[in-house]
C-alpha cells in the first residue's frame, strides 16, 4: 500500500510541474510574481518524494515503538535546511530556500533509513 501511495503522489507531481504557472494564476498570483512563485514550487516539488517517505516510514517506526530514527532525522535536517539556506540564499537568492528544503528533506529520509537500519533492522 505504501509504495502504491509513493507511486501516486509521483504521479501527481508531473501536471504540477508543468502546469504550476497556471496553477498559481488560478489561485490569485499577481502577472509579475507568477514566475517567481511557479519556479519556487517547482523547486519544492523536489522534495516532494521524501516527504511522502518520512511519512509512510516513520509512523512504521512508531508502531514498533521505534522512535530515536525519527527524532535524529528531523534534528539533522533542520540544522542541514538552516546552513543550506544560508549558503544557498546567499549564492542563488531567493530560489535557493526551496532547494535548501527540498535538500533537507531527503537528508531527512538517509538519515532516517541509516539510522532505522542500525537500531531496528529494517532492511533484512
Amino acid at each position: 500500500l505504501a509504495v502504491f501511495f509513493a507511486a501516486v503522489v509521483g504521479l501527481c507531481m508531473a501536471p504540477l510541474w508543468a502546469f504550476s504557472g497556471q496553477i498559481m494564476g488560478l489561485v490569485g498570483a499577481a502577472d509579475l510574481d507568477l514566475d517567481l512563485v511557479s519556479s519556487y514550487g517547482r523547486w519544492r516539488l523536489f522534495g516532494l518524494p521524501a516527504l511522502v517517505a518520512f511519512g509512510i516510514v516513520t509512523p512504521w517506526l512508531a508502531g514498533r515503538q521505534v522512535t530515536t530514527p525519527a527524532l535524529l532525522a528531523c534534528a539533522v535536517a533542520a540544522g542541514c535546511n538552516v546552513f543550506l539556506n544560508i549558503v544557498l540564499l546567499e549564492w542563488l537568492g531567493f530560489i535557493g530556500s526551496p532547494i535548501a528544503t527540498a535538500c533537507s528533506r531527503w537528508i531527512a529520509v538517509v538519515v532516517l533509513f541509516f539510522c532505522a537500519r542500525r537500531e531496528f533492522s529494517v532492511c533484512r
